[in-house]
């Protein structure tokens, strides 16, 4: 939130990234946002899976899921045909699962 109030360029571009060097305000394509995000995890440190633009979806869906933000309207903002795509992108939050979780019975069949 705060890129888009303080850090994003003036611009009537609609993509959210967009460039800060000359063409300042141009819409940033999805090779320059991965490569933007390779540097910042090789910059980290940080050994993840994925560093490619497809960890921001992840992650956003993964947060809406946490939300309780249906499937099916997730699979509508990532603009994708089928929802066993999008059931890729999101993941098992296991605090959220112990919530639900009965209680595991002991030997004598006693929770």
């Amino acid at each position: 939130m705060a890129y888009l109030q303080c850090g994003r360029p003036q611009t009537s571009e609609r993509n959210i990234f967009v460039r800060h060097r000359r063409p300042v305000g141009a819409a940033l394509n999805g090779s320059a946002i991965g490569a933007i995000i390779r540097r910042g995890f090789q910059r980290t440190g940080l050994k993840v899976p994925s560093c490619g633009s497809h960890i921001l979806r992840h992650t956003v869906a993964t947060h809406m899921i946490q939300q309780g933000v249906s499937i099916k309207e997730i699979a509508d903002i990532l603009r994708h045909k089928s929802i066993d795509t999008t059931v890729i992108y999101t993941k098992v939050d296991i605090p959220m699962l112990s919530e639900v979780a009965l209680p595991w019975p002991d030997e004598r069949g006693e929770s």
